[in-house]
C-alpha cells in the first residue's frame, strides 16, 4: 500500500476519535485534546437525570405530589423540610449516588442546583 494512502487512512481514522490526532510533516503523530460537543450534551443529560432523581427523593420525603412545583432554584428550606427531613434527604442522596457527603458540605447545599452541581462530577466518574 502506498505511503500517502496509509497516511490518509490513518488521519481519517484518527479524526473520528474522541481526541484529535494529526500527522505533521515528518509523519509523526501528534495528539491534541479537542472539546467535544458530545461532552456538553452528555453533561446536560446527566444534570437533568441527577436533578430528576433528587427531586424524586425530595418529593417522596416531603410528601409533595406535584413535582413540577420543585425547580432547580428551589431551596430545601422552602419545601417545608425541617432539619431532620433535610438530613434524611441528604442520606437518601448519598445512598442513591453512592457518595458520602461531608457535613461541612451538606450545610452549603441550599438549592436543588447546588446538590446537582455537587453530585455531577461523582456521577460522571461512575459513567466513564
Amino acid at each position: 500500500m502506498d505511503k500517502n494512502k496509509k497516511t490518509d487512512e490513518l488521519s481519517h481514522t484518527l479524526s473520528h476519535a474522541h481526541d484529535s490526532c494529526s500527522l505533521n510533516k515528518n509523519n509523526t503523530a501528534t495528539l491534541e485534546k479537542k472539546e467535544d460537543s458530545c461532552n456538553s450534551d452528555h453533561d446536560a443529560e446527566l444534570k437533568s437525570e441527577i436533578q430528576n432523581e433528587i427531586i424524586d427523593i425530595i418529593a417522596n420525603i416531603a410528601k409533595i405530589k406535584d413535582k413540577s412545583t420543585i425547580s432547580n432554584d428551589t431551596a430545601l428550606s422552602n419545601l417545608g423540610l425541617d432539619s431532620l427531613d433535610q438530613t434524611e434527604v441528604m442520606l437518601a442522596i448519598e445512598d442513591k449516588f453512592r457518595h458520602s457527603i461531608p457535613d461541612e458540605v451538606t450545610s452549603k447545599l441550599i438549592t436543588i442546583k447546588d446538590i446537582v452541581e455537587y453530585i455531577l462530577p461523582y456521577k460522571k466518574a461512575l459513567t466513564k
